[in-house]
């Protein structure tokens, strides 16, 4: 049986073997694809150039604008506890989705849409971390740049080992710093900045990872989420650390089919919404909702 790397606005139903279903095909034979649309590329490639000058203001007047020094390196492991870098994992993850969307609509081959789409993630994150080497009250953060290279290379480990598709980064939000008082006189704090807000988690199919008995009492539409967050920073290294567990959706199981469908579905699945969940705080549990 041929298995064919997933495509990001196809869905096989196959439901056999470890993998998602979303990874699985019983067809040997492979249709060949027109050749790129080279229209579509460079209209995307404009749009891609102007979010990268848009990104590219706000750091300068949000991290950048202060006195200028020789490059140098900071490491910086607690700063916010360590959940800036989760955000340095998952925001390679997330650019290099975006990017392969776009290159997989302009006919460019999945194989190499990947990779492509990879690489530039890594670049736009790395071209981050060099500017803040530059910079006299921040410094190249080795840490950074390791999470940056890990969440730039998964999307390239999950198209070799697709049993990694079962293990699915995601990101929640609830406000707690947003547009508060930034770095910089004038600077007002955005989503990417409001540390206290963010949750990182994990989703993993569980259902595929623990063979068929399992999966005759886990609901396949179900998935398990470990997840952290932080709260009362003080900007020394203090603050609390919180711990998730949770139910998750698999949303691939929505029951929409078509390339704009499943497209859609993709890129809803790198965002965790509320559901119920476990907190440890310090060693004590609470239940409710998880945002």
């Amino acid at each position: 049986m041929h298995i064919e790397q997933p495509s990001l606005f196809r869905r096989e139903r196959d439901s056999s073997a470890l993998f998602p279903p979303t990874l699985l095909s019983t067809v040997d034979y492979k249709p060949k694809l027109p050749g790129p649309d080279y229209f579509l590329l460079g209209s995307l490639s404009t749009a891609y150039v102007g979010a990268f000058v848009g990104v590219h203001i706000y750091q300068k007047n949000a991290w950048w604008s202060g006195k200028k020094t020789g490059f140098h390196i900071e490491n910086d492991w607690k700063y916010a506890l360590s959940v800036d870098k989760l955000g340095h994992f998952y925001s390679p993850v997330i650019l290099a989705h975006a990017f392969s969307v776009g290159l997989e609509a302009a006919n460019v081959d999945y194989g190499t849409g990947i990779w492509v789409s990879s690489a530039a993630a890594l670049l736009f994150q790395l071209y981050v971390e060099v500017y803040d080497g530059f910079a006299s009250e921040w410094g190249f953060s080795p840490g950074d740049a390791i999470a940056d290279i890990a969440g730039a290379a998964y999307p390239v480990l999950q198209y070799y080992y697709p049993v990694l598709y079962n293990f699915h980064p995601r990101f929640s939000y609830w406000p707690v710093g947003l547009g508060n008082e930034g770095h910089n006189p004038g600077q007002k704090l955005i989503l990417v900045d409001d540390y206290e807000g963010q949750r990182f988690w994990l989703s993993m199919r569980v259902g595929n990872l623990f063979g068929d008995g399992f999966k005759k009492i886990w609901p396949d539409f179900l998935m398990l989420s470990v997840g952290y967050g932080v709260r009362n920073l003080d900007g020394r290294g203090g603050g609390l650390k919180d711990f998730y567990i949770a139910l998750d959706l698999d949303y691939d199981k929505i029951p929409l089919y078509g390339k704009f469908w499943q497209m859609l579905k993709n890129s809803f699945a790198f965002i965790k919404f509320p559901m119920p969940a476990v907190r440890v705080t310090n060693g004590v549990a609470f239940f409710g909702f998880a945002f």
